[in-house]
């Protein structure tokens, strides 16, 4: 038995998800007939029995009174007369017979189609009803397989002696009954068309079902084959949306999801070959240098002492790109903990104007401050915070030729602390302000190779760290420039405290 049953589980699991539909619909409705018919067969079969009953009541009932109050005409009228008025009174109902008795309890009639064996225990009943009127008043009963009714036969006794004390006479009993097979048989003939419409509707079920689980298993399928074409590198296939709604939307994410795991891979092998392209030429450098130092072939003093100043200023430089690496693939996992605290932004702001007021001044730009009256404190990271302002900070005073500003502002904006931080260097063409997020991307190639000269060459990574800290805050951040007039960062920060 548990082979038998580990075999089907098994069989089950790996059939298709239109079988196991159609099956678990057709065995639930199969189930349902099965219950509908008993429930429904058992009813029909206490319905049917009631209904004849009653009918075999209200017959003899009206058989009882045919001649109206004198019942003498059944008891006393020829053998013949009887027989032709009693079989044309049960002449609609094949199977009914009548049985009569006289007040004495002897047999008047009884109708041909009673036989030997059924007759005695017909007689006793018919008897006992005689003799206790008001039990055979009673509607109906079972004996044997037959259902009975009796009813007394009356006579008027208004001429009698004790016509005050009894106007009616019991004279006779008329007994009226059917076999067991006839409600049996009207019963399965019912019973017939309710299995036989329970059968249609399993079928019509199970043909809903078979178009039901077709549609939902072929846009399955086709997902199935995309996903194992994919698999085998053919990236450019995708889903067609198909199906219910959700089998729709199921298709749509799919594709979203390819798409994203595509860009993902992409954005992963152009870090690897961006990262292979930032370390090649300081490491390249680096050990140009140390050989040459190594093998004496810089002898001079002075020389000696600019080249061990490069190799310095690219140590700093892949220090600075390990660092910012590791923020970034830190804070893009989530793997950054958020420290929260009440942080004065007006002074945060103030103190950030003064620790780079020297440098802007050497480069003859203007740090300038403005910030709006009565500014609240937020809740945030303060370090991360100060982190992505002193990114901004520096880009500006990079691109900032002498004679610029820049500035540092804050505001309220709705429930929302909106910082901004705005310079008047060369700004950004479109092109270029469509991918400054993207990481290792510098858009000014002549600037860059300037700085590489001089040893302040950023590594492309700043923004995309910025932009990931403010997510993780909680707020958003955006960019507007103007070539010629300048870039503004503005940077959305919810938690202001009231």
């Amino acid at each position: 038995m548990k082979k038998w049953r580990s075999a089907l589980r098994e069989h089950w699991q790996q059939s298709s998800l239109r079988s196991q539909i159609v099956i678990a619909f057709a065995v639930i409705g199969l189930v349902a007939v099965t219950l509908n018919a008993v429930l429904v067969g058992a009813f029909l079969r206490d319905y049917f029995a009631y209904r004849q009953g009653n009918q075999i009541s209200t017959q003899a009932h009206s058989l009882s009174h045919c001649c109206g109050e004198d019942a003498a005409f059944l008891l006393h009228a020829s053998p013949q007369t009887r027989a032709s008025l009693l079989e044309a009174a049960l002449a609609d109902s094949p199977g009914r017979y009548a049985i009569i008795l006289d007040e004495k309890g002897n047999l008047v009639y009884v109708s041909p189609q009673v036989s030997q064996k059924q007759l005695p225990p017909l007689l006793r009943q018919a008897r006992y009803d005689l003799a206790h009127p008001a039990v055979s008043a009673a509607s109906w009963t079972w004996l044997d397989n037959q259902l009975i009714t009796g009813t007394p036969l009356t006579i008027s006794s208004a001429a009698t002696s004790n016509a005050h004390s009894n106007p009616t006479r019991i004279v006779g009993e008329l007994v009226l009954g059917e076999n067991q097979s006839v409600v049996n048989g009207i019963w399965r003939r019912s019973l017939g068309l309710v299995i036989f419409a329970g059968i249609v509707a399993v079928v019509l079920v199970f043909l809903g079902t078979l178009f039901a689980a077709q549609t939902l298993a072929r846009p399955l399928r086709t997902m199935t084959a995309t996903a194992q074409a994919i698999a085998q590198g053919e990236y450019k296939r995708r889903a067609t949306p198909a199906g219910p709604r959700e089998l729709h939307a199921l298709g749509l994410s799919f594709n979203h999801m390819v798409d994203t795991v595509l860009q993902q891979q992409q954005a992963e092998r152009d870090l690897i070959a961006n990262v292979s392209h930032e370390l090649a030429a300081p490491l390249g450098l680096i050990r140009g240098y140390a050989e040459a130092l190594s093998d004496n072939i810089i002898d001079d003093k002075e020389q000696r002492l600019r080249v061990l100043h490069t190799i310095s200023t690219e140590a700093t430089r892949l220090g600075r790109l390990s660092s910012d690496l590791l923020d970034l693939a830190m804070l893009e996992t989530r793997q950054i903990t958020i420290y929260s605290e009440a942080i004065p932004i007006a002074e945060l702001l103030t103190a950030l104007c003064e620790r780079f007021m020297a440098q802007a001044q050497q480069g003859g730009v203007e740090m300038q401050l403005d910030l709006a009256p009565n500014l609240p404190a937020i809740v945030t990271d303060g370090l991360r915070l100060e982190q992505v302002l002193v990114n901004l900070i520096n880009n500006a005073l990079r691109y900032t030729l002498a004679g610029g500003t820049i500035t540092l502002g804050a505001s309220i904006q709705g429930k929302e602390l909106c910082l901004v931080v705005a310079d008047t260097g060369k700004g950004m063409p479109d092109d270029v302000l469509t991918r400054i997020w993207e990481r290792f991307y510098q858009g000014d190639e002549s600037r860059r190779r300037r700085e590489e000269s001089r040893g302040s060459a950023g590594v492309g990574l700043g923004l995309a760290v910025c932009r990931n800290i403010v997510t993780l805050l909680g707020g958003r951040i955006g960019v507007e420039s103007v070539v010629g007039q300048g870039t503004t960062f503005t940077i959305l920060l919810p938690g202001i405290e009231v």
